[in-house]
C-alpha cells in the first residue's frame, strides 16, 4: 500500500516538514503540504482498506466482485493491482486447494507498506479495539512486524467495527537483531 503523500515536501528531511507544520499554525494530523496528505486523510484510507479486506475474506457476501482489484475502489487506496502472472498463479493454486480436503480458516492477508501508512492502520486497528478511543502511535520501528488477528462478529452484524481484533505482535523488530 502506498505510503503517505507529502506533496511538494516528498524527499525531505523531516525537520522541514515539521516546520512547515509548524508555521502553518494547523494540528499536525490536519496539515495538508500542497499536493500531498494530511494524517486524518491517509487513516481514512487505511479505514477503506481494511474494509475492502474484510469484505473480501471475513464477508465475500458483501463484496461486489470476488476478486480483490480495481472494481473494489483499491486505485483510490493506493493499491497496486498484482500482475497478470500473480493472478494466473493464484487462479492455478486456488483450483488446485479445492481439490483438497481442508477445514475452512480465515487466510492469512500481507500489508506491506512504509510507517505513516502502517501507523494509520494500526491506529485504525486500536480505535476498534478500545471502542472509539483514539489514540495515535509514537514512531515505529523500521521494518517492524505487526499481526493482528481478525475474528468474524456472528450473525448479522458485518461491520468493520462488528469483527473482533486482536494483537498477536506489535511494532517488533527482533528480526533485525
Amino acid at each position: 500500500v502506498r505510503e503517505r503523500c507529502f506533496g511538494f515536501l516528498e524527499g525531505l528531511k523531516r525537520e522541514v516538514y515539521q516546520e512547515a507544520v509548524k508555521n502553518s499554525g494547523v494540528p499536525k494530523r490536519e496539515y495538508k503540504p500542497e499536493g500531498g496528505e494530511s494524517y486524518t486523510e491517509v487513516h481514512q484510507r487505511a479505514k477503506e482498506f481494511l474494509n475492502l479486506v474484510n469484505r473480501k475474506y471475513l464477508w465475500p457476501e458483501k463484496s461486489e466482485s470476488k476478486d480483490l482489484d480495481l472494481s473494489m475502489g483499491l486505485q483510490d487506496l493506493h493499491v497496486k493491482e498484482p500482475t497478470k502472472q500473480i493472478q494466473e498463479e493464484r487462479k492455478e493454486a486456488n483450483i488446485a486447494e479445492k481439490n483438497e480436503e481442508k477445514p475452512e480458516e480465515l487466510p492469512k492477508v500481507l500489508v506491506v507498506s512504509h510507517r505513516g501508512y502502517i501507523t494509520e492502520l494500526i491506529n485504525v486497528v486500536n480505535y476498534i479495539i478500545s471502542k472509539g478511543e483514539f489514540m495515535t502511535l509514537a514512531d515505529l520501528g523500521n521494518c517492524s512486524i505487526h499481526v493482528v488477528k481478525v475474528t468474524p462478529a456472528e450473525g448479522n452484524n458485518k461491520n468493520l467495527e462488528d469483527a473482533k481484533y486482536e494483537w498477536i505482535k506489535k511494532d517488533d523488530v527482533s528480526h533485525l537483531k
